[in-house]
Parts: structure tokens; sequence; C-alpha cells
């Protein structure tokens, strides 16, 4: 059975919040097993003042230890008259018709036996007196002469106290340990189930937007408002969203306009055919040109597209050969000025004797042709065309500047886009697709190169064309 993302999880939560807190109780329990029996006799250590004061005593009279490993008694004569408490004060004498009180009698001396766990050891660790199996205690408190340690007094575990005292509480605290436990184990199953519905209700609204993108519904959005990876997954999808609904919009204003374009001259050069064929128009002189040039129209409209759709496909021909862009230009623009004179305008080229590059020499030729021809065909007449070729570090600048119209400031975004024409200057009715623009970044872009549009200071448009030297840009 196959788990889902949240269930998925949910359980990896869990089981690590789980596996945590099995660790931490096994080292807890160990580390009270080990560590309390200790605590307790370092706590029965620090009581016996009397014993390390009399100890300190003895060292400071001998100067040594050397009378305990002399005398082994002497130790434990020490250490008994240390550790046996006072006798209790005789009671009173006994009121009316009592005889005498009988004194009394103190509580038998040690009965913790802690005589037989103590050890003294001196300053550099050597044993001296007493139970050896105490030296690897480490409850230990110093025996002070002068202020600087002249020994140690060792006391060893009590097993008597570890079975009793311990026992008990070591109980205790184990029962307390699973009752944290157990609501740690319910917290981290709350957190853990509030976590995954926390992180994939977004997932869940993408899905479902991914979902009605699949179906065609281009005009969902993720709302999903979040400053993390998640919320940046939202945005691009609501981008990739705009992105597909602005390519299908395209697509079918490529189509419409596509149509309309081919209908056109179709349409005429059908009527012209029927006409002929009807005998309503008989062939003259003037028939069959003006029939080529409706078929001229329609295949230079077909190339065009070929050409776009190449590009697109990152397949338009491109073959990069040394040339010189300088001559390049010159020959364009002189088979240009009889075609320019006829409109009455002006044509120049400023630009050095040469410009040696890398590129397509038939591509850059359909480039500078369309623009020229562009130029030609929207400007009014009187005026002027003032192409500029310079380099500049390692790329080679061409600027087209060309006089009134100019197109209005806010379509010159639009320029490049296909069948795009403005309408108020440069109409159907001047020629053209509205496709020469379009093809002509195309080419820019295959010599990985960049071009732009913007007014120019003549009064019409700006267009400057900036190519690498050796046909790269880093």
């Amino acid at each position: 059975m196959s788990l889902t993302v949240t269930q998925k999880l949910f359980l990896a939560v869990f089981l690590t919040l789980g596996a945590i807190l099995l660790v931490v109780l096994l080292v807890m329990g160990w580390s009270l097993r080990h560590g309390f029996s200790d605590y307790i006799t370092r706590l029965e250590l620090s009581r016996f003042d009397g014993l390390a004061k009399n100890l300190a005593d003895d060292y400071a009279a001998y100067k040594s230890w050397d009378h305990f490993k002399d005398d082994r008694a002497a130790w434990h004569r020490l250490v008994r008259n240390s550790l046996r408490p006072p006798p209790n004060p005789p009671p009173p004498l006994a009121g009316p018709g009592g005889g005498p009180g009988r004194p009394g009698f103190g509580p038998p001396a040690d009965r913790l036996l802690i005589g037989r766990r103590l050890a003294l050891v001196d300053g550099q660790g050597r044993f001296v007196a007493g139970a050896e199996r105490a030296l690897t205690s480490p409850s230990r408190r110093a025996i002070l002469a002068g202020g600087v340690p002249a020994g140690w007094l060792v006391m060893a575990r009590s097993p008597g106290t570890e079975r009793a005292m311990d026992a008990v509480f070591l109980s205790d605290q184990r029962r307390n340990l699973m009752l944290v436990g157990l609501a740690a184990v319910l917290a981290a199953l709350m957190a853990s189930l509030g976590l995954a519905r926390h992180f994939l209700r977004p997932v869940h609204k993408l899905a479902q937007m991914a979902r009605q993108l699949r179906a065609g519904d281009l005009g969902q959005r993720a709302a999903v408002r979040r400053r993390d990876e998640l919320g940046q997954l939202a945005a691009d999808m609501n981008q990739l969203a705009s992105s597909l609904e602005t390519a299908e919009s395209a697509r079918r204003r490529w189509v419409a306009d596509t149509a309309h374009e081919l209908r056109t001259p179709l349409s005429v050069l059908q009527a012209e055919l029927e006409a002929l064929r009807d005998g309503v128009r008989h062939a003259d002189a003037q028939t069959y040109p003006r029939l080529l040039g409706y078929a001229g129209q329609l295949t230079r409209l077909v190339q065009d597209l070929h050409d776009l759709a190449r590009a697109d496909a990152g397949a338009l021909t491109h073959q990069s050969a040394p040339l010189d862009l300088a001559a390049l230009l010159g020959d364009i623009v002189a088979g240009f000025e009889p075609r320019f004179a006829e409109r009455c305008l002006g044509l120049s080229l400023d630009a050095p004797k040469s410009l040696p590059m890398l590129g397509d020499a038939d591509r850059l030729r359909q480039l500078f042709t369309n623009l020229l021809e562009n130029s030609r065909r929207y400007t009014d007449p009187g005026g002027q065309l003032l192409i500029r070729a310079r380099r500049q570090w390692d790329d080679i600048v061409v600027q087209f500047d060309d006089s009134a119209p100019a197109p209005p400031q806010d379509s010159l975004p639009y320029l490049f886009d296909r069948f795009y024409r403005v309408e108020q200057s440069r109409s159907r009715a001047a020629g053209g697709a509205g496709l020469g623009l379009a093809i002509a970044r195309a080419i820019v872009g295959a010599h990985n190169g960049q071009m732009s549009v913007a007014a120019s200071s003549l009064g019409g448009l700006h267009v400057e064309i900036r190519l690498a030297c050796d046909g790269k840009r880093s």
C-alpha cells in the first residue's frame, strides 16, 4: 500500500521524535542508576566535618601519614571516635514518688558501617589506611593542612543505600520519565499532524491548479501567501500560468493574423483569375505582372513565416564566415539609392572603410534589406535615412535613424511582434505583412546580438543593432 505525502511526513516526524525520546529515556535511566549512589556517598562524605578536622590535626602533629601506616589500629580508633555520636543528656529526676532517673545512652556507633567504607590517601593519591575498595570511588573530601590538600578522605558506595534509597528514588524517576515520555509522544503526534497539514495544504492547492491548467483553464492562479519555498513555488506556478496564457493568446492571434494575411492576396488573385475565366476582364500587358505581384507577395509571406518558424525552433540557417560589414552595408545602400530617390528620400551611410567580423553574409543582407525596405515604405517623402556603423570595443554597432513619421511611444515595445502595425502611420496600404522587424530580431538573435528601438532624433524611428565581432557574446 502506497503512502501519501501527508502520511510519510507524519510518520517521519513522529518516528524521529520517538527515537529521540527513547534515547533520552535510556540515557537518563543509565545516568540515574550510576550517578545517584555516588551522589548519596558524596552527600554523606560532606557531613564528616569532625573526622576531617581530626585528620587535619593529626597531620599537623605528625607532619605525615606514616603513623597510620605503622599502626593500623590508630586509623580505626580515630574513625570510631570521630563518628561516635555524643551521649544523650541524662533524664531529669523522677517526680514525686519516683526514683532517680537513669543516665541515658547514645545510639550505637556507626550503624551504617561508614568506617568500613572509608579510606585515606595522601596528597599524591597513594593509599594510606582504611578500606582499599574505596580507592575507585569518585566521592572524595580534601584534608587541608595550611590551606593545601595533604590527603583525601575517600568513601565507597553503600550497598544497603543502593538497594533501598536508590531503588525507591529510581523507581519514582522512571515513573516520572515515562509520564513525561507519554506526554511528549502525544505532543509529537499533534505536532507532526499539524506540520503535515501546514506544509501540504498549499501543495494540494498547487496540484489542483495544475489539473485545471492541464484541462485548459489557463486563467487559474494559486492564492498562496507564504514567504518560504512553497510560496516561491506558488509564485513560479502563477508565472507559468501567465506565460501559458500569454503564449496561448499569442498562438491564437498568430493563427488569425496568418490566415488574414494569406486571405487578402489569395482573394484578390482568385477574383482576378475568375474574371479572366468568365471573360469579364481580358488579359493585357498589365494583367500578368499584376498576378505575378500577388503571387510574389504570397511567396514572400510564406517564406517569412517559414523563417520565423525555423527561428522559433532554433533552426534558422546561420553559417558564420569572415566578412566586412562596412563593405556589405555599402553594397546594400548602393542598391537601394535609386528606390529611395523615387520617393524623394535621402539615404546616407556613415561607416569606416572596414569592419571585419564573423557572421552569415546572406542573413545579414536580409536583415539590413528589411530595415531599409521598412524605412523606404513608411518615411514621408522628402525625409531621409541615416545609417551609422562603428566599432565599439569587441562589438560592431549599427544604427538606423529615419525621419517622420514616428511610431507612438507606447507602441515601441510591440514593434517586434508578428503582424504588428502602427495603423496611424504605417498601415497595410504601404505594403508588408508586419513581419520585417520580427525576422530582423530573429536574425540578430541567431548572431548572438542585440537589437533595440527608440525614438529617433530625426523625428522617426531609431533602430540599434549590436553584433559581436567574433560572433560570440559572453
